[in-house]
């Protein structure tokens, strides 16, 4: 039920880059505990002005030498429930980010993995036509993209839908479309790379753009199964912590633990016992396929 830009790591609240809802400011106060000026640290600075008002509605207890009231500061950190209208940018950055384009980069090895921070001037067949072993074929205004080791074109995937010409293919997509400001990151991968499930061995290209999500998205998510062996434990003495989302599975009575809702990525599979950890294990998960895990505590 978290902001999509927040994301929990080891028990602690990481706001990621783009996040317009926080602002963090250092208060100046006066000897009587009233605030002189507001500064902004760190975070959204169109919320600067909203902050300011808040900070000049509290009050402040003045800080005390030797008996006497002093100047001083305090630094704090507000959050908004409702954020300032983002910049393009920082919209592009908060619907990458919720389809996992930034997560993908780091676990899977891409043939183009790019943001398109000009969609409007950049050729989206060019882009794609440039990676290593990739061949684009125009016809009739569309076009099918070719892996070489591979003997049938890519599946296209637009925000996560399969897509295409609208016709059912999944395999072409329209030139015209795809050069319009709509596309502002395209992803592809080769023959099971293991971004997305590739069944057919053909590769996936997915485009993403921002102005579409409110027509097709479908975030490219995974699961992850596992058994946990080895601990003599009670009902309800074992769970599992998922890192770096900060979601935790329970065991059944038959020692099995699962989760859904992954974005495609690595993470890491805590075991802990009445909560403390007892055992790790990293994993990788698929979009649109089940990463199983087994722990045995105590074999290596």
């Amino acid at each position: 039920g978290l902001p999509d830009t927040v994301r929990l790591f080891s028990g602690r609240s990481v706001v990621r880059a783009g996040n317009d809802t926080t602002v963090r400011v250092r208060i100046h106060l006066d000897a009587r505990g009233a605030v002189t000026s507001v500064e902004r640290r760190a975070g959204s600075a169109a919320l600067l002005p909203e902050a300011e008002r808040v900070a000049r509605g509290l009050r402040y207890d003045p800080a005390l030498r030797n008996g006497q009231p002093v100047e001083g500061s305090t630094d704090q950190t507000l959050a908004f429930s409702s954020s300032a209208a983002p910049s393009p940018a920082e919209a592009d950055s908060l619907f990458l980010g919720r389809a996992g384009f930034f997560g993908r980069r780091d676990a899977f090895e891409a043939r183009v993995h790019q943001r398109i921070l000009d969609p409007a001037r950049t050729p989206l067949l060019d882009v794609v036509g440039s990676a290593r072993g990739v061949r684009v074929a125009r016809s009739e205004g569309s076009a099918r993209v070719f892996i070489d080791e591979a003997a049938c074109p890519v599946a296209v995937r637009l925000n996560g839908a399969m897509g295409g010409d609208g016709g059912g293919d999944g395999r072409r997509f329209d030139i015209a479309g795809a050069s319009t400001p709509f596309v502002h990151a395209v992803e592809l991968y080769g023959p099971h790379a293991g971004a997305v499930a590739d069944p057919e061995g053909c590769g996936v290209l997915l485009l993403w753009s921002r102005e579409l999500s409110g027509v097709a998205f479908e975030p490219l998510l995974g699961r992850v199964e596992g058994t946990v062996t080895g601990l003599d434990a009670g009902p309800g003495e074992v769970d599992v912590f998922i890192e770096p989302v900060g979601r935790t599975a329970y065991l059944s009575s038959t020692d099995r633990f699962r989760m859904g809702g992954l974005l495609p990525g690595d993470y890491t599979a805590v075991v802990r016992l009445r909560g403390q950890p007892v055992a790790v294990s990293p994993f990788r998960v698929t979009a649109e396929a089940s990463t199983e895990v087994r722990i045995e505590i105590g074999r290596r």
